[in-house]
C-alpha cells in the first residue's frame, strides 16, 4: 500500500501525523527560545549550553563596578532622569567576557538610548572559575539619581529570587 492510499483509507491518521509533526517542532521552537528569560533578546551570545544560578552566586563581580560601569558610560543627565527597573539576563563565558542576552526593561528610558548591550559586552570582565558558560541575572533600580543593584536566581522552590551572598554597592 503505497502512501496516497493510505492516507485515502486513514485520514484521520494523515491528519494526526500531520499534526503531532507540527506541535513537535512548535515545542521545539519554544524550547529553543525559552532560554531568554526577558522579553528583549539580542543576537550574538553563546547559548549553546549554559547553567543558572539558582541558589548562589557561582561567579563573582563586584556590584561598585556594575554601579562605576553605568556611571562612566551613561551621560548624567541620562542618569539623574533615569527610573524604573532594568533586568538583565547575561552570559558569563569561561575566560571571564560576557554577553547581553535578553533584558526587561521597566524604566522611562528606552534600552536602545541607554545602550546597555555593548557598555556591558565591551567593557565588563567577571572572575569565575567554571568551564560552562552562566547565565547571570542582575536587577538595576533606579530611583532618584541611586542606583539599587540586586542579583538573582531561578530555581523551581523560589522562582526568580534575590542571591544574597552576591553583594550589594555601597
Amino acid at each position: 500500500m503505497d502512501t496516497r492510499e493510505m492516507h485515502g483509507r486513514y485520514p484521520l491518521l494523515h491528519m494526526s501525523i500531520k499534526f503531532t509533526t507540527i506541535l513537535f517542532f512548535s515545542c521545539l521552537t519554544t524550547f529553543v527560545n525559552a532560554q531568554a528569560l526577558f522579553p528583549e533578546v539580542y543576537k550574538g551570545c553563546n547559548t549553546a549550553t549554559m547553567t543558572l544560578e539558582s541558589d548562589t552566586a557561582t561567579i563573582t563581580k563586584e556590584p561598585k563596578e556594575i554601579a562605576n560601569l553605568l556611571i562612566d558610560n551613561i551621560s548624567e543627565q541620562v542618569m539623574r532622569k533615569l527610573a524604573g527597573r532594568i533586568t538583565m539576563q547575561i552570559i558569563v563565558y569561561s575566560d571571564g567576557s560576557n554577553c547581553v542576552f535578553s533584558i526587561e526593561n521597566e524604566s522611562n528610558i528606552d534600552s536602545k538610548e541607554l545602550n546597555l548591550k555593548p557598555i556591558f559586552d565591551n567593557n565588563l570582565s567577571w572572575n569565575t572559575h567554571d568551564q560552562l558558560p552562566i547565565s547571570v541575572l542582575i536587577e538595576l533600580d533606579f530611583n532618584k539619581g541611586k542606583l539599587n543593584y540586586r542579583r538573582l536566581g531561578v530555581s523551581t522552590e523560589k522562582g526568580l529570587h534575590e542571591l544574597y551572598n552576591a553583594g550589594r554597592p555601597e
